[in-house]
């Protein structure tokens, strides 16, 4: 895999910064049809532990994938923007990354934040698939879905892919199973969840299990959904 290397995006304005970092694993050859692009989540950037794994680790396996920070991340803020400024920022990311790496298809996705702008995005009709890690279905310190999260879900017309853990308290595993079925019933959706992990994909140190094997099935995991995406809707 060759060295990620950062880009400069310019993004439509008013936003917090006239332009945005936007990091791209490029593979070695043979270079796959599909790219995945990925947002962070609310209190961290382009670097967080998880989007770096999940594109380090499928930049080995062909695949070219980018992570980006929002434009208030950009600016040294911590407090997200509303959802129509991050949407816009990931949106001009997206026309950057799909017209520098030129791949047949791209997938959006993201951790938390990242994942449910990614599907904002997908119901507006941007991008091949959705990978959604760590939805954030219930909103810190609530214990239920708030609609404005799954709104949007049925305008979705491509493949999404839910990653979580059982102990994740914001995507909840029986909330997110009920959620799927009912605002997705129309697109092709599945989920996998990710035994001892919480909304970090942290384990506690009883589970047994290492961040490297959590890293592990995660990776093998989109791997193989991406494969199905590659196919396209007609195989």
């Amino acid at each position: 895999m060759k060295q990620a290397t950062d880009r400069q995006v310019k993004l439509v304005q008013p936003q917090a910064v006239h332009r945005t970092t936007l990091r791209v694993w490029q593979p070695n050859e043979p270079l796959r049809p599909v790219g995945l692009l990925l947002g962070h989540g609310a209190g961290s950037a382009l670097d967080e532990r998880v989007l770096v794994t999940v594109a380090g680790g499928l930049a080995t396996r062909g695949v070219v994938c980018g992570t980006f920070n929002f434009a208030y991340r950009q600016a040294g803020r911590r407090a997200p923007d509303r959802a129509e400024r991050l949407l816009r920022v990931y949106s001009d990311v997206f026309d950057a990354f799909a017209a520098q790496t030129a791949v047949p298809r791209v997938v959006v996705g993201g951790r938390s934040m990242g994942g449910r702008i990614a599907t904002m995005l997908a119901a507006d009709g941007r991008g091949d698939g959705v990978l959604a890690l760590a939805y954030p279905l219930c909103p810190a310190g609530r214990r239920a879905p708030d609609a404005r999260r799954t709104a949007h879900w049925a305008q979705i017309t491509v493949p999404i892919l839910f990653i979580h853990g059982d102990r994740d308290r914001l995507c909840p595993v029986a909330l997110l199973d009920r959620a799927r079925h009912e605002h997705l019933s129309d697109t092709a959706h599945s989920a996998h969840v990710v035994s001892g992990a919480d909304h970090a994909f942290e384990l506690r140190k009883r589970d047994g299990r290492s961040a490297a094997a959590v890293a592990d099935e995660v990776v093998d995991t989109v791997d193989g959904w991406l494969r199905a995406v590659e196919e396209g809707p007609d195989g």
